[in-house]
């Protein structure tokens, strides 16, 4: 339903581009693990939205035929558009259903990426245990920008302040969503709690855990972002919308240059999961 109201100023909400630049930092994630995604393999884009990894991976070059499911049926309806608004129309493909009971073939994909999104799933073992079975042997999946609890409880008291101040919003404006959509949402739901939309937050050794049950032989982490986490999520709404991509620029040369160099893995903000059947 929030996805479905949304759809249309999605890639707002989110700031959702497509280019060759941010392909090139996907690649660059994938590349850590010893994926390469530039072949001509068979991807799965999990909790697609509006065609984020498919279309970066594209833009990028990647010669890689990639199908991307959503349960939003409006969603899907808005990243075909944007396939063939980009040219990838033959090399994409679109469909709806729900990521914890996928309706593919066993033993046919060589990589399922999954960005941001593990945490909106109630049974998000069942969405692990599926990918391992669509995977070809030896096949990757990538679960990227994973929020991490200790994380985020380490951005620090302005941090775990506005965390709460939020999530109580949240439980009376119908969880933490754009404001539209909550206006929405509320008019035709009387029980905000329903609306709630992050069912967990993992931490980093939970993630891991989550590979190993669903049986994959080779799991292992890569942890992200601190600083830029926190200006991201907490500090935009300080900001002029035209001033915010060089703020979080900035945020983010910051975290690498200085908070990566003292910043545990378990207490970043974010981390990727890779597990490899």
């Amino acid at each position: 339903m929030r996805h479905d109201i949304e759809s249309k100023y999605y890639d707002e909400i989110f700031g959702i581009k497509t280019s060759h630049k941010y392909g090139s930092i996907l690649d660059s994630e994938l590349t850590f693990a010893g994926i390469d995604a530039s072949k001509k393999i068979l991807v799965l884009d999990a909790a697609c939205g509006t065609g984020k990894i498919a279309l970066n991976l594209k833009a990028f070059g990647s010669r890689a035929l990639i199908a991307g499911c959503d349960i939003s049926s409006e969603i899907i309806k808005i990243a075909i558009g944007k396939s063939r608004k980009y040219g990838f129309g033959n090399d994409t493909f679109w469909f709806r259903c729900d990521c914890e009971s996928l309706p593919l073939r066993s033993d046919s994909f060589d990589l399922v990426i999954c960005s941001s999104s593990l945490h909106h799933f109630p049974n998000y073992l069942d969405f692990v245990k599926e990918s391992r079975r669509i995977l070809k042997p030896g096949g990757y999946l990538a679960i990227l920008d994973e929020p991490n609890r200790l994380g985020i409880m380490l951005v620090g008291l302005a941090g775990i302040f506005l965390t709460k101040f939020g999530e109580f919003l949240g439980r009376r404006a119908g969880s933490s969503l754009d404001q539209r959509t909550n206006e929405i949402m509320l008019d035709m739901q009387k029980n905000p709690k329903e609306l709630e939309t992050d069912a967990y937050m993992f931490t980093i050794n939970e993630l891991k855990r989550a590979g190993h049950m669903a049986g994959f032989r080779k799991v292992f982490t890569k942890a992200e972002t601190f600083f830029s986490y926190f200006v991201f999520f907490f500090m935009k709404g300080f900001f002029p919308k035209k001033y915010f991509d060089r703020v979080y620029k900035e945020a983010y040369e910051a975290d690498r240059r200085f908070f990566h160099h003292f910043i545990p893995d378990e207490f970043r903000a974010t981390a990727n999961l890779y597990c490899q059947k």
